[in-house]
């Protein structure tokens, strides 16, 4: 799993928060603390890239001109395509730190995560929910 499938999957496990059972918690739990944990190391990583603050910087700038843009959008494929023209445009005025970044982010991670089995799942979970953490699922 890379680094960015984990992130995808940090964001996953903070939708699912409201689930209740006894093993099914404390495998999420124990889940989010790795990982959490493990990013850390990539962003304070990140942070010691040289240049990072004017990149940051920058990419806060697009990402407010963005938000004005977004109040007259309503396609989410316009969207996706304004998202893709902002990293486009910090690839081209950026090209090593986007680099790094995008290395760091497609990295193996080495976590173990801890797997849940199919009957310890909450029966109120919903497909949308099970799909964000599947990685997780012991089959």
């Amino acid at each position: 799993m890379t680094n960015r499938e984990l992130n995808i999957l940090d964001q996953n496990l903070s939708k699912i928060g409201n689930l209740q059972g006894v093993k099914f918690v404390y495998a999420i739990a124990k889940n989010a603390q790795k990982i959490k944990n493990e990013l850390q190391v990539v962003r304070e990583t990140i942070n010691k890239f040289e240049g990072i603050e004017e990149y940051r910087d920058e990419l806060k700038k697009l990402k407010e001109d963005f938000m004005l843009k977004m109040r007259t959008i309503k396609d989410e494929r316009e969207i996706a395509e304004e998202e893709r023209k902002i990293q486009e445009i910090m690839n081209k005025k950026y090209p090593k730190i986007s680099k790094m970044i995008e290395e760091l982010w497609n990295q193996e991670s080495k976590i173990e995560l801890h797997k849940i089995k199919q009957k310890d799942l909450p029966k109120e979970i919903t497909a949308d929910q099970l799909s964000g953490i599947i990685d997780l699922i012991e089959d």
